[in-house]
């Protein structure tokens, strides 16, 4: 997964192949498939809280400027590549 801090209005999510399914509520973006593509997701810097989870586990929080992987807190607007591992069968 690829995040980058971008001037949108709202978060974005882009992939290139239908491989990745993504279903989308307010206030909510979950990824239901991520087969073997790199899902994009653009977040604006403005947005006060984004949080980014995968299998339960927090991998990406931005609140207010501050943008935090794992325990590390990251400068810049990306990218910020995080590695995820689809489920073996």
């Amino acid at each position: 997964m690829s995040v980058l801090l971008r001037e949108n209005l709202q978060v974005r999510a882009t992939a290139g192949s239908s491989e990745v399914t993504y279903t989308t509520d307010p206030g909510r973006l979950a990824i239901d498939r991520l087969g073997s593509d790199t899902i994009r997701i653009e977040i604006p810097p403005a947005a006060p809280h984004v949080e980014i989870r995968a299998g339960g586990l927090t991998v990406l929080m931005k609140e207010g400027n501050q943008v935090r992987i794992g325990a590390t807190i990251r400068e810049g607007s990306g990218p910020f590549l995080i590695p995820l591992e689809s489920p073996t069968p």
